[in-house]
């Protein structure tokens, strides 16, 4: 005899959104790159690692200054439970 089994899973998941100062600024967040704001859905308490490059922007250098969470430049989140928003702030040098 053979028998199989489905399980349905429906994982808890939140909508991030990250957001550059100055706007339209690049960053990373998990396996998604792009220019902010973008907005990602992730399982609640999966990781995603964020990365703020330096970076020419309208033909001026930008160089990173904080995530809104306190993180440094590259710094893994734990997805929280609901939905939230990142910034990256960056100074033209």
């Amino acid at each position: 005899m053979t028998a199989s089994t489905s399980v349905n899973l429906q994982p808890r998941t939140a909508n991030l959104t990250f957001l550059t100062s100055p706007m339209g600024l690049q960053i990373t967040a998990g396996p998604t790159t792009a220019k902010a704001p973008f907005t990602i859905t992730a399982i609640v308490n999966g990781t995603l690692q964020l990365i703020a490059p330096d970076q020419k922007y309208r033909g001026k250098n930008h160089a990173f200054v904080s995530w809104s969470d306190g993180g440094a430049r590259r710094h893994t989140i734990t997805v929280p439970s609901t939905n939230a928003t990142y910034t990256a702030t960056y100074q033209r040098t």
